[in-house]
């Protein structure tokens, strides 16, 4: 009998919160190969082959410009969702400062600033469900409820029909 393998794969979304998730954990996986002994170039080509959509596209697309003037140097220009990781690594090169911690503060950062907006929007939830529920639940209510008293109503005055 032969096992049949199953790919699951996360549907493809292009929310803000999505690319911020993606960010997080592009910068796990650099954490994870940085500190099995790898490089930078070779933990960002690691990182790569495991992330996709928006991120995935600007880190590739950052390690094709990098083979041309070096990784150090084109950390300092990357804009994006990138850019907070990008920046923290740039930075702690310039200074001779570890890597890995840099990182770390920048994907926590991401994390908590993702966080932040969800609860934000979980908020104003309640707000913005105000007009659907008038709009479809209290038709459905003033039929179920209040329909049969006017039915019974309408029989009292028409006792006939």
């Amino acid at each position: 009998m032969a096992a049949a393998s199953v790919r699951w794969r996360r549907p493809v979304r292009s929310s803000r919160s999505d690319t911020d998730g993606d960010a997080v954990r592009f910068g796990r996986l650099l954490i994870v190969a940085m500190t099995s002994g790898l490089g930078l170039a070779e933990s960002w080509d690691v990182a790569i082959r495991y992330t996709g959509g928006v991120v995935g596209a600007e880190a590739t697309e950052l390690a094709r410009r990098a083979r041309a003037v070096g990784l150090a140097t084109e950390l300092r220009r990357v804009g994006g969702a990138l850019e907070p990781i990008a920046s923290r690594i740039a930075q702690a090169q310039l200074v001779g400062a570890p890597i890995v911690p840099a990182i770390r503060a920048a994907v926590e950062r991401l994390r908590l600033e993702s966080r932040a907006r969800r609860i934000e929007r979980i908020r104003t939830l309640s707000v913005r469900l105000t007009v659907p529920v008038s709009l479809f639940l209290l038709p459905g209510f003033l039929l179920v409820v209040v329909m049969p008293y006017l039915w019974e109503g309408v029989g009292a005055v028409f006792p006939g029909r």
